[in-house]
């Protein structure tokens, strides 16, 4: 049977050069459906990524850039992974329609029972 070929899925990650970034970074370039964009990280940007991941030099990314410099045009999902408290404000500058996949404590339920509604 022939696999059907997807549609690579354009993302991008803020807070890209902490060990969580680093870590999306690496599963998600070498994932066959995502195509990683743009790689956000504030205080280093304008760094290669290799720079501040020499693991990831085989990858052949780009450069970190600043949160104002994103096109969000090009991009479908994005992956937070920005300290707790920091999420928040950065997600309200988001234009609506993007998919956001916050990997910080920012947004999550209070009330255990609450994610009985969830699953």
């Amino acid at each position: 049977m022939e696999q059907e070929h997807l549609e690579s899925i354009p993302v991008s990650i803020i807070g890209g050069s902490g060990y969580t970034g680093g870590e999306l970074i690496r599963l998600i370039s070498s994932h066959p459906n995502f195509e990683l964009i743009e790689i956000i990280a504030n205080r280093n940007a304008g760094k290669k990524v290799e720079e501040v991941f020499p693991h990831l030099r085989h990858l052949k990314l780009t450069r970190f850039i600043n949160f104002e410099d994103l096109n969000f045009s090009k991009i479908k999902v994005i992956f937070c992974a920005l300290p707790h408290s920091t999420s928040q404000e950065i997600i309200k500058k988001i234009p609506s329609g993007i998919k956001i996949i916050d990997l910080s404590a920012d947004f999550r339920l209070s009330d255990t029972k609450e994610y009985e509604t969830w699953y």
